[in-house]
């Protein structure tokens, strides 16, 4: 839960609203062996979690539709919660979701809460290298965001887009000059002026910045502890989101352009995931027992 004041309106410079923009967000369960292979999405439900298999691996990911400017993403904010699921049900943890140099990591999933390479996607970790705390705080109070403990959460998650997070990004900088590729004077060693933009190549606009595609923006994996026969959703609450045409240089460092989406134009849609209770000896009225599943007993 956060308090009066929502971690991206408050921390982040805003300009406008985006009109006739959409931001979608989902939960997404990717696999075990590669996590950047998406293996049930909504409305399909995730797999359903069992004795054998207890955990769950979980991406959030987001898609812009773009607007006439062709908007991407800029920002982000969200709490990841598991309603009515309590803190001690369960333990939630964050995931490896980028390689070394950059891209998407896809080996086996991977436990990783490292700022820039677990929980958020790197190019959005701008306010997270301030403060590790914007990577999302699992199942405890900080700043705006209040614990509650009925329910699962992975709280305050807030992204950004600029600084050396921005230039993390593959190829935006191959030179490695600190500025986008895409700026007027790249490549002759010139420092941009206060105010000079640039704008985005349209080849990472969608693999990095979700336009027009779904993207990776947070990963993470829930482990039960309790087998108690129930359904869970995992959704997000307290949303909000940004979408930027083209970068700006100011005060020593590149940022986004960005606009705030309107909460009407955010969309979230959740994934449910089935808790099943463990085997044991089920008998029916002839007297004859087996051993099943103890939902699959006859009433």
């Amino acid at each position: 839960m956060r308090g009066m004041c929502g971690s991206l309106a408050c921390l982040l410079v805003l300009t406008g609203a985006a009109g006739a923009q959409t931001v979608e967000l989902r939960i997404v369960e990717e696999d075990s062996a590669n996590a950047s292979l998406v293996v049930n999405a909504p409305p399909a439900p995730g797999t359903t979690l069992t004795t054998a298999v207890p955990r769950g691996n979980y991406a959030v990911q987001a898609r812009v539709t773009p607007g006439p400017n062709g908007n991407a993403l800029a920002g982000f904010g969200f709490d990841i919660v598991i309603p009515n699921e309590a803190d001690t049900s369960g333990v939630l943890a964050k995931l490896r979701i980028n390689a070394n140099d950059g891209t998407y990591y896809s080996g086996a999933a991977t436990i990783y809460a490292a700022v820039g390479v677990g929980g958020m996607a790197r190019p959005f970790t701008y306010l997270a290298g301030i403060n590790a705390a914007f990577n999302g705080s699992i199942n405890v109070s900080s700043g705006t965001f209040t614990n509650q403990p009925g329910q699962q959460e992975i709280g305050q998650i807030t992204g950004s887009t600029a600084g050396s997070a921005l230039l993390s990004v593959p190829n935006i900088d191959p030179n490695g000059e600190s500025n986008p590729a895409t700026w007027a004077g790249y490549g002759v060693g010139a420092m941009p002026p206060n105010g000079a933009t640039a704008s985005l190549d349209p080849a990472l606009a969608g693999p990095y910045f979700a336009a027009g595609q779904f993207i990776d923006i947070y990963r993470f994996r829930y482990t039960t502890t309790s087998f108690a026969g129930r359904q869970l959703t995992l959704t997000l609450q307290h949303v909000g989101a940004q979408v930027f045409t083209q970068f700006v240089y100011n005060t020593g460092s590149w940022t986004t352009q960005s606009t705030i989406v309107a909460p009407a134009s955010i969309t979230v849609t959740p994934l449910t995931v089935a808790v099943a209770p463990p085997p044991g000896t089920c008998c029916g009225p002839d007297g004859s027992c087996q051993f099943i599943a103890m939902s699959e007993c006859p009433t």
